[in-house]
């Protein structure tokens, strides 16, 4: 049991801090402590926190040069709580009956993959892709092949995956087409939505965020942009982080844009992200997060009391300077911030001062 388990960290009080794994594998395991000699270590976590902050004696740094590295890593919650046991195999990390049977059960027979789908960490979109796949329910049609986002700039119209070289004629997934064979498929199949980023009000500051997971779970990194009432660039961030799912990425997009309008005292905060699920989570303070990142997203949602903010969705084709952010920080091993705009994002930034549309197409 305990192998599936982990401690989410309080006060600190319950954890004893060398052979309790809350910090990954125990210290003891990690430091290869004997266990005559780590059976008689009983101080707990709360000993080494003093004022909300890691406390790690001097001797204890030297003796273990990794140490003070490695308790870094967990976050202290900014509010008094109680240390949790939590099991890891399930999204509200309690252990109940039918979930250890299940977990038992498991170890000899095939997982139950309608379960494994439908879960608050996948998109419903793509948990219904592969709905659709394992019923064989998979559209064959073309439109698939049309979607995208469509845009006009000057005598150009680009859509995503393709663009027009003039009025007349379309490069669309290596083929020319002819613009009137586009606006037919257009008319008899989709319909568009106009959709336009728009900028905060005077003294408030605008940050569109985004994470991407190249698979779920998978390579994941996220970002963030803040702007002004001008719609000029003050900060953006990209962040790689690890294998996570796409909600996990898009929800530590949150974490860090609050973090940062935090220290820069930007108390006028207004978040946009094309993640509903984000949303949702603000939205409902007992929104169930999973393990790894509880404390931070608590932490961040104590900040976000403390600030003038607020929460909006926005469609990917209004978010595309956050999305090539996020998908840049998959790319990266380290974190990068911008107080003047990278160059893989100044179009897209030009495009949203200007007022300029994205055009979002359904089926």
């Amino acid at each position: 049991m305990f192998e599936n388990s982990i401690w989410l960290l309080g006060n600190g009080n319950d954890i004893n801090f060398w052979n309790d794994n809350w910090c990954g594998p125990s210290l003891s395991e990690v430091f290869n402590i004997p266990t005559h000699i780590s059976r008689k270590l009983t101080s707990s976590v709360g000993d080494y926190i003093l004022n909300g902050q890691w406390n790690i004696p001097s001797q204890l740094s030297q003796q273990f040069n990794i140490l003070s590295l490695i308790v870094q890593q967990v976050t202290i919650p900014m509010e008094p709580s109680q240390d949790l046991l939590l099991w890891k195999h399930t999204d509200s990390s309690e252990l109940l009956l039918a979930d250890a049977y299940h977990f038992i059960l498991d170890q000899w027979q095939d997982l139950d993959w309608a379960k494994d789908i439908w879960s608050p960490d996948i998109p419903p979109s793509k948990s219904l892709l592969v709905w659709r796949l394992m019923h064989n329910k998979v559209p064959t049609d073309d439109n698939p092949k049309i979607r995208g986002k469509l845009f006009r700039y000057g005598s150009a119209v680009y859509l995503h995956g393709g663009y027009v070289e003039d009025l007349n004629q379309i490069k669309f997934n290596n083929k020319i087409i002819n613009w009137q064979s586009v606006n037919s498929m257009i008319i008899a199949n989709v319909s568009l939505s106009e959709v336009i980023w728009i900028p905060p009000l005077p003294l408030w500051i605008k940050c569109n965020i985004d994470g991407a997971a190249k698979g779920n779970t998978g390579l994941a990194g996220c970002g963030g942009v803040f702007r002004n009432h001008e719609a000029d660039l003050l900060y953006c961030f990209v962040e790689p982080l690890g294998f996570f799912t796409s909600f996990q990425a898009e929800l530590s997009a949150a974490i860090s844009a609050i973090e940062v309008a935090f220290r820069f005292n930007w108390h006028n905060l207004w978040i946009e992200t094309y993640s509903t699920l984000v949303v949702r989570a603000f939205q409902n303070p007992s929104y169930v997060v999973t393990w790894n990142l509880r404390n931070k997203w608590r932490n961040a949602l104590f900040l976000f009391k403390q600030l003038n903010g607020i929460v909006s969705h926005i469609f990917r084709e209004g978010n595309q300077v956050a999305d090539s952010l996020a998908n840049y920080g998959c790319t990266l091993t380290s974190s990068s911030s911008w107080h003047q705009a990278p160059g893989f994002i100044r179009d897209g930034l030009e495009k949203n001062k200007l007022g300029f549309p994205s055009f979002r197409i359904y089926s």
